[in-house]
């Protein structure tokens, strides 16, 4: 999977470096997603205002009204955390919006990793936060083409129907090589996401666990058809809904994020923020002094020590990753 999500990307980074205008469209390519992420949570916050002004205005009626509501006091109570909840997010979003043009490249390797890998392994998700907003805040850290792959999930979706079509092929997975049981298939709006999750599975009804089945997932990069239980179930936590052929088609940020947080939890299952005592960058330079091999070894509490991979790019005196995920050394 290293070789799939780094080195196969390696002649597209260069490429992509290689333009005369390559560190305007990664300031400009940067400033766009932070900003765009920043703006996704106004939906949510939205909805909390609504229903926490709906709720505030239930508890009132049961507490200063002349009828006994079920469970007034209760909606009374949470009702304001939740829009005041709300609020928090929109003004959060607001102010990262706003600052999202700041874009600071770095020119030292080791506190590049330092600042890379300790916000996407070491800081725990919030209340009002997610670890998804902790990545993409250090986001200037790696190639733009890289990280366009994480603003959609790259991936159609295939369903095996019951009635066969007249000589249709049958949907076959490039891993396992199952094939669904009709060959008729259309394209369907299924979210990929991780819904279906392995340690729930065989408790889903009958007809999820047959969609789980007959579900298969395309590459919108390299058109393989990948099923859902190699993908979802088979790949390790760290690798899984990545294509396997190409490393393009991905599950999008949220994706990113649910495979960093696999890692922590297989150190660790306390929701608590890593205390890190140190950052170790072994480099082994290549043909091409712009590109370096690098080994990061991270090490403290309570995690002990992890060891991870990477390809580093050293570009107008300017450093840069060539993957943001968890790729273990």
């Amino acid at each position: 999977m290293r070789d799939i999500l780094i080195e196969n990307r390696i002649p597209e980074i260069i490429g992509f470096f290689d333009r005369s205008e390559s560190m305007t469209k990664q300031d400009e390519g940067i400033t766009q997603i932070k900003k765009s992420k920043a703006l996704s949570n106004f939906g949510i916050a939205s909805v909390l205002i609504v229903l926490g002004a709906l709720a505030s205005i239930y508890g009132i009626a049961d507490v200063f009204g002349g009828k006994k509501l079920p469970m007034g006091v209760l909606f009374l109570i949470g009702g304001p955390i939740m829009a005041f909840g709300g609020v928090y997010m929109v003004f959060s979003s607001l102010g990262r919006a706003a600052t999202a043009a700041q874009v600071r490249f770095e020119t030292d390797l080791e506190q590049l990793c330092r600042a890379f890998y300790s916000n996407v392994f070491c800081k725990k998700t919030t209340d009002f936060g997610s670890k998804d907003d902790q990545i993409v805040d250090v986001s200037q850290f790696i190639p733009v083409p890289v990280l366009e792959d994480y603003r959609k999930s790259g991936w159609g979706t295939l369903i095996g129907k019951r009635k066969p079509r007249s000589g249709g092929q049958p949907v076959e997975c490039a891993q396992c090589d199952k094939k669904s049981e009709h060959s008729e298939t259309h394209y369907s709006s299924i979210p990929i996401s991780t819904k279906y999750r392995e340690e729930f599975r065989h408790e889903e009804p009958a007809e999820t666990q047959n969609l789980i089945k007959n579900l298969y997932l395309k590459c919108q990069g390299c058109s393989s058809v990948i099923c859902y239980e190699c993908l979802a179930y088979s790949a390790p936590k760290t690798q899984r809904f990545l294509c396997p052929v190409c490393g393009k088609a991905t599950n999008g940020w949220d994706g990113l994020a649910s495979r960093w947080m696999n890692l922590r939890y297989s150190k660790t299952d306390q929701d608590v923020d890593f205390s890190l005592s140190s950052v170790v960058v072994d480099k082994v330079p290549r043909s091409d002094a712009r590109i370096v091999d690098v080994t990061i070894t991270l090490s403290g509490t309570p995690f002990g020590k992890l060891t991870l991979a990477n390809v580093a790019f050293h570009i107008d005196d300017k450093w840069f990753l060539a993957s943001p995920e968890p790729i273990l050394g």
